[in-house]
């Protein structure tokens, strides 16, 4: 029974531990920070007069734009750009009062909250492009994380289980072990890939301009020796979210 209810719930708990460790590996290989495209509907953004409200994830945003419904379906060929707009005259912006150009967006110099102006309807998304630490995928997304990636997050969870709901502070020992381990392995696997990210530019019409990835060495997976043609070899790599959960089926 005291074991049943160290247990009780626990699935929240791992739910939790695994968004932790997506994020640390993230955080310590930036290789995983892949350009992240959100599509915000107007029923998700607070009215503030002309205005549509929100805030921006936790990242470098890249591009903003307006795209049309087809249906439920995002017609990508119908679209508004949105000229930045000066954060000064977010007042009038929700007064509807400005005199110059009235599509556009307003970013607060912290690059947290935004204006759409005009404010959303119904049949419009807001598709925000950036880059960052993501911890939620949606089932058919694909992510940048393969079967050594699952098993190292698997050791982070087993880790915090065992420390925290099994208090055997020796499983919890070996299992950080070999997270640690685990995740040296990756470091040192993607190390040699640098991305060059632009910042924002001041007179682009949308938040900054495009991210462009920059080999600066030959990557080769293990499998691939040197000039084999290893660098293609991880283009089509991604797995589903569901995929990536695979390994803790068990601790279910």
């Amino acid at each position: 029974m005291p074991e049943h209810n160290r247990r009780h719930g626990i699935q929240t708990l791992i739910d939790r531990l695994m968004r932790a460790a997506v994020a640390d590996l993230q955080r310590l290989i930036p290789y995983y920070q892949t350009d992240h495209v959100d599509l915000v509907s107007a029923a998700t953004l607070t009215a503030r007069g002309y205005c549509s409200a929100g805030v921006f994830p936790e990242g470098e945003v890249n591009a903003v734009r307006v795209i049309k419904l087809n249906g439920a379906t995002p017609d990508y060929a119908n679209f508004r750009e949105l000229t930045e707009l000066p954060w000064a005259s977010r007042w009038d912006a929700i007064a509807g009062s400005l005199a110059y150009p009235t599509s556009g967006i307003l970013i607060d110099p912290r690059v947290r909250e935004y204006l759409v102006l005009p404010a959303l309807t119904s049949t419009e998304v807001l598709e925000i492009s950036w880059l960052g630490i993501k911890r939620d995928f949606a089932d058919a997304e694909e992510t940048p994380f393969d079967e050594d990636e699952a098993d190292a997050v698997a050791d982070y969870v087993k880790a915090r289980i065992a420390r925290q709901i099994d208090n055997d502070l020796q499983m919890a020992g070996s299992y950080e072990n070999s997270y640690r381990s685990a995740r040296k392995a990756l470091y040192l696997r993607y190390q040699g890939r640098a991305y060059i990210r632009p910042g924002r530019g001041a007179n682009q019409a949308v938040s900054v301009g495009e991210y462009t990835p920059v080999e600066t060495e030959t990557f080769c997976p293990e499998e691939s020796a040197p000039g084999e043609g290893g660098a293609n070899a991880w283009d089509n790599l991604s797995m589903s979210w569901d995929e990536l959960l695979t390994p803790w089926d068990s601790l279910t």
